[in-house]
C-alpha cells in the first residue's frame, strides 16, 4: 500500500497559500463572466451575431450584452444561438445621443425596447450616419487619397464605421494600426472627425423608460474633461439610471471612483468590455484589455431594476461629478 501524500498544514504556510491560490484560481475560472457592453456587424463591431455568441461561449462568458450602435438588428439571432449554447444574451443597444453639446453614448438594456419601436426611432439617426461616413470619406480623400468608397467596398455590406477607414489607412500605409489612424486622422478633433448625429438625451431616456428599459451613461471617463461634470449632470436630471464604471478605457482607480459616485447617487454600475472583434484589437469578451472583471452583482441589480415597476417623479438626485 502506497503512503499517503502528505497534508499541508498550517504548520507548513508556503503549502497551505499555495494550495489556497490555487483553490481560487480555479473557482475564478469557473466562474462565468459578465459582459454588458459588446458589438457586432450591424454596427461597427467585426463579428456576425452568431460569432459574437460563439465567441462569448469560448470565452466562458454567462451574461452577455449585445449593445450595437442605434439598432436592435442582432439582438434575435444573438439570443437565439445564446439559448443554445449556455449564454445569456440580453437585449442592449449603444444610443447616441447629445447633451451640451457633447456627444453621449447611452447604454439601454431591456426586452421591451424591439416593441416599442426604439430601433426604428432611430432610423433617422442611422440615415444621419450614413451621411457623416461620407463626410469622413471626403476629408480623408483630400488629406490621404482614402475615400468613403474604399471604405464601403471593405466593409462588405457590413454597417460602415471609422474603424473601415482606419483599416484602409492602415493597408494602404498610411498609418500604423487602428490606434494611430484614430490619433491622428478619425478620432474628435482630428482632421477627417465627424460627429455622430445622436437625438436629444432627455428625449433618449425617456423612449427607454416608455420602453420599460434601463438607461446606463456609458464610458463617462471618455467625455470631455472640460465639460464632463456639466454633462453628467444633464444625464442624471434627464433620468439616467446608472454609470459603466467597469470599461477597458477606465483605469483600476478611474473604475472605482465612477463605481463609488454612482453608488452615492442610488445609480446603478455596469460595466464591459466594448468588445468590437478585430476593429478593437487587444480587447477580448469578458476581460477587456485583460484586467476586466464585472461584478456578477452588476446583473442581479441591473435585473431588478428592470423588473421594478416605474418609479413616481422624484426630487432630483445629487450631482454626479468626476472628482
Amino acid at each position: 500500500m502506497r503512503d499517503a501524500a502528505p497534508k499541508a498544514t498550517w504548520a507548513d504556510p508556503p503549502r497551505r497559500r499555495a494550495a489556497a491560490a490555487a483553490a481560487g484560481r480555479r473557482r475564478r475560472a469557473r466562474a462565468p463572466l459578465v459582459d454588458l457592453h459588446s458589438h457586432t456587424r450591424a454596427s461597427d463591431g467585426s463579428d456576425t451575431p452568431d460569432e459574437l455568441v460563439a465567441a462569448a461561449a469560448r470565452a466562458g462568458i454567462g451574461v452577455l450584452a449585445v449593445t450595437d450602435h442605434d439598432t436592435l438588428a442582432a439582438a434575435e439571432a444573438a439570443r437565439a444561438l445564446g439559448r443554445r449554447l449556455g449564454v445569456e444574451v440580453l437585449t442592449g443597444c449603444e444610443l447616441t445621443t447629445e447633451a451640451e453639446g457633447e456627444v453621449v453614448h447611452l447604454l439601454a438594456y431591456g426586452d421591451g425596447l424591439a416593441a416599442a419601436g426604439v430601433g426604428a426611432r432611430y432610423a433617422a439617426v442611422r440615415d444621419g450616419r450614413e451621411a457623416r461616413n461620407r463626410a469622413i470619406g471626403r476629408r480623408l480623400r483630400v488629406l490621404t487619397g482614402v475615400g468613403y468608397e474604399d471604405a464601403a467596398a471593405l466593409a462588405g455590406g457590413a454597417a460602415l464605421s471609422r474603424a473601415h477607414f482606419a483599416r484602409v489607412l492602415i493597408a494602404r500605409g498610411v498609418a500604423r494600426d487602428v490606434a494611430d489612424a484614430f490619433e491622428r486622422w478619425l478620432g474628435p478633433g482630428r482632421p477627417a472627425y465627424v460627429a455622430a448625429p445622436g437625438l436629444p438625451l432627455a428625449e433618449a431616456v425617456a423612449m427607454v423608460h416608455a420602453a420599460g428599459g434601463v438607461a446606463v451613461v456609458a464610458h463617462p471617463g471618455r467625455l470631455p474633461a472640460i465639460t464632463r461634470d456639466r454633462v453628467l449632470a444633464a444625464c442624471v436630471e434627464a433620468g439616467a439610471d446608472g454609470l459603466e464604471a467597469w470599461h477597458p478605457q477606465h483605469d483600476r482607480d478611474e473604475r472605482r471612483r465612477w463605481a463609488g459616485q454612482a453608488e452615492r447617487n442610488g445609480l446603478l454600475v455596469t460595466g464591459g468590455s466594448d468588445y468590437h472583434g478585430s476593429h478593437k484589437p487587444g480587447i477580448a469578451l469578458g476581460t477587456g484589455a485583460g484586467d476586466l472583471a464585472v461584478p456578477v452583482d452588476a446583473v442581479a441589480e441591473l435585473r431588478a431594476r428592470l423588473s421594478a415597476p416605474p418609479a413616481p417623479a422624484a426630487s432630483p438626485r445629487r450631482t454626479v461629478t468626476s472628482g
